[in-house]
């Protein structure tokens, strides 16, 4: 971690006034590299408070289609920033600094490397961006007090609305006066805010506690000790396995486990042990909290559920709650381990239904504009007709991609003839949208007696749409992936706006996909080799096209070079993988672009072919044929190892080896592959020992010796 000497040593090494303002505004306002290479002076934001001005920077995302926050400038900064551009002849719809994130990253190393030269400390050559971004949030947390929630704001970080969903976002009004007590304008700490922080966790009324990113304990509040009669001292150090009570099967853990080490919330009701053996009930949120992206630890949130359910006021909306969520991870694990999408469909309803929370469940896919009841639990199938019509709830959900309710279905007219098909009970109803990406599969509707649907929990019904979303093309594609026949489909298209089509036509080369895993974000990491362009010129002008948020020389063998591509923009091959094909062919050359793919044979191919040709105009549909696939001795160990990883360790795993991490010296670190693929480093190591394990476990089956168990995390292993 960088300190204050450090930071002004790496300023006053800088060499330009381009370098120096690049520090200050990761240093001292925040930015992102992508953040900073988009900037521009219209971006400067003017707001005056009891009679001072403050100036700010409307931040814009990725697609610049509005600020996605407004960044706090320093008076000192901006003086620089107004400075710099009137120098160098800026216009105000002209980049401030015009090179691509890739390049600020590189000129930052070049400056620590230049202060470690200088002074001999070998630290400063591990500063990077992220390090200055870190030592931007540090200063404000620590040393000028500003409020964390502030920080949060300003700087971009969303852990904060990870761990608080329901606190406001400060204004302008509250970040102008939270830095008016700061020396960055020229006052002193907020030493008040901090200790209202503390006293917040502390008297919060519910029991907290705090993990590194390993799980062990390193923070318990008084209500945490009281509620489980384990003493801060009895804790930390030890991980939440001390609280385990023996009531639940090990997945619900490991899905736990997965969720958080994968930057996202889980949520759910446990049966704990306290200290002296008594069992007891919790709701309990565990959220990731992050630095730069790099998960640090883990906060856990308890509320406990009394066995006699007395819960004052909120008694019922509590009780809900729990079963709500008990039926929603129910359904998780049930279609996580579905063969195939019928099954996955039919698993969701019946489990929705299968308790106090939902009284009926159905689905219905989406074809040709029409909704076609696919699986039902609860109530007759002629019931299930009446609640999918276009027009209705259903079809709105479908349209907008919004969770829609009605309190009553029987006064509503969309629902004709409810009370002949199910008598006097008239239930309230849910309409979820079912999707994975730009995927709509269809809409879940569930069932209730007697209960409005809260705004809770439909959030979490949302969530269950795009989780079941995520199980139908993982189901789609394992179905794909294990079948005696497939459908092969070939695309073709010289479409301006397919990347590798344009990218090949510009630079008058070629590119043969080598490999192809899931990345972050909806993104794809492409393993392409390319002949006929030079490396490094066509490295640059991937680096700067907006589809691709990381490009990478992985290995230049003269001839020709294979590239690491982390796209987010628009090509066929990733219209056809968003809706569950497999790409088992690419070439692109002299801008025009051929796609072979594997879908399913029950896939709707005409549907597939109308996306992409509406989406690239100049594309078709060239050939398509059914093909079965040989019974090999590989594609039945292959389709065993599958079956044991999860899909996130076999797309690491197979990243890992076409971007030549296992080879001798290593094509890729571990770090360059976690960001290609927008995971941490210890995610992808947690992942990667795992899919080895798998791997070695599949290989070696037939011995008896060799079976053990896979996924043995720090929250599971007693």
């Amino acid at each position: 971690m960088l300190d204050e000497w450090d930071y002004r040593q790496l300023r006053r090494t800088t060499e330009t006034y381009r370098e120096e303002l690049l520090v200050r505004l990761l240093g001292e306002v925040g930015l992102r590299p992508a953040e900073i290479s988009r900037l521009r002076p219209e971006n400067l934001v003017t707001r005056e408070r009891e009679g001072r001005e403050h100036y700010f920077f409307a931040v814009a995302g990725p697609d610049e289609d509005g600020p996605a926050r407004e960044a706090y400038l320093p008076g000192a900064i901006e003086h620089d920033v107004r400075k710099f551009v009137g120098s160098e002849a800026i216009g105000d719809d002209e980049r401030i600094v015009p090179v691509t994130p890739r390049r600020v990253q590189m000129l930052v190393s070049d400056i620590a490397e230049r202060v470690a030269d200088g002074t001999g400390d070998d630290r400063f050559r591990e500063v990077s961006t992220r390090t200055l971004r870190r030592y931007f949030a540090e200063t404000l947390l620590v040393d000028e007090r500003v409020h964390p929630r502030v920080v949060q704001a300003v700087g971009g970080w969303d852990s904060m609305a990870s761990l608080a969903p329901y606190v406001e976002q400060p204004d302008a009004d509250e970040i102008i006066r939270a830095f008016e007590q700061t020396s960055l304008v020229g006052r002193g700490g907020n030493e008040a805010d901090l200790e209202a922080f503390r006293q917040a966790v502390e008297h919060s009324g519910h029991s907290i506690y705090v993990t590194d990113r390993d799980g062990v304990i390193q923070y318990v509040n008084p209500q945490f000790e009281e509620a489980t009669g384990y003493t801060a001292s009895d804790a930390i150090g030890r991980t939440p396995r001390i609280l385990k009570s023996g009531e639940h099967d090990d997945d619900i853990y490991e899905e736990l486990w997965e969720t958080i080490t994968d930057g996202d919330v889980w949520e759910g009701a446990l049966v704990n042990r306290r200290k002296d053996g008594e069992p007891y009930r919790v709701h309990q949120t565990i959220a990731p909290i992050s630095v730069e992206g790099a998960i640090e630890g883990y906060v856990a949130v308890n509320t406990d559920v009394p066995a006699d359910g007395d819960w004052g006021g909120n008694a019922g909306a509590f009780a809900r709650l729990s079963v709500v969520l008990n039926r929603l991870h129910a359904v998780r694990e049930g279609v996580s381990a579905a063969a195939d999408r019928s099954e996955a469909e039919r698993t969701a309803c019946e489990r929705l239904a299968d308790g106090d929370a939902y009284r009926f469940a159905c689905f219905a896919s989406t074809t040709g504009g029409t909704l076609n009841v696919r699986a039902s639990a609860g109530l007759e199938e002629a019931a299930a007709r009446a609640l999918t019509a276009t027009d209705g709830p259903a079809g709105v959900a479908v349209r907008t991609g919004e969770v829609r309710t009605v309190t009553d279905a029987a006064g509503d007219s969309t629902f004709d003839g409810w009370e002949r098909l199910e008598g006097d009970r008239s239930p309230s109803i849910a309409a979820v949208p079912v999707v994975d990406g730009e995927t709509t599969y269809g809409v879940l509707l569930v069932g209730a007696d007697g209960v409005p649907f809260e705004q809770r929990e439909r959030r979490l019904l949302s969530d269950l749409g795009e989780r079941l979303g995520s199980a139908l093309t993982v189901a789609e594609q394992r179905t794909l992936l294990l079948a005696d026949s497939v459908t092969e489909l070939v695309f073709r298209t010289t479409d301006p706006d397919a990347f590798f089509a344009r990218a090949s036509s510009e630079h008058g080369c070629e590119f043969t996909l080598e490999g192809l895993v899931p990345g972050s974000d909806g993104s794809l990491v492409y393993f392409t080799t390319v002949t006929g362009a030079a490396p490094s010129n066509l490295l640059a002008w991937m680096n700067d096209h907006d589809a691709v948020t990381v490009a990478r020389l992985v290995r230049d063998h003269g001839d020709e070079a294979l590239f690491e591509i982390v796209l987010t923009g628009p090509d066929p091959s990733m219209t056809v993988v968003r809706r569950g094909g497999t790409v088992t062919e690419l070439v692109a050359s002299d801008g025009v672009e051929r796609v072979v793919t594997e879908v399913s044979p029950e896939r709707d191919v005409r549907e597939l072919a109308e996306v992409i040709t509406t989406v690239f105009p100049a594309s078709e549909l060239v050939a398509r044929r059914e093909r079965e696939r040989p019974l090999e001795t590989m594609t039945s160990f292959r389709s065993a190892l599958r079956g044991e990883l999860t899909e996130k360790q076999a797309a690491v795993l197979e990243a890992a080896y076409h971007a030549g991490y296992f080879e001798w010296p290593r094509g890729s670190t571990a770090e360059a592959l976690a960001d290609a693929m927008g995971i941490t480093s210890p995610t992808l190591h947690n992942h990667l020992r795992r899919a080895q394990q798998k791997l070695l476990v599949t290989f070696f089956e037939d011995d008896p010796g060799h079976r053990q168990s896979l996924d043995v995390t720090p929250w599971t292993d007693g």
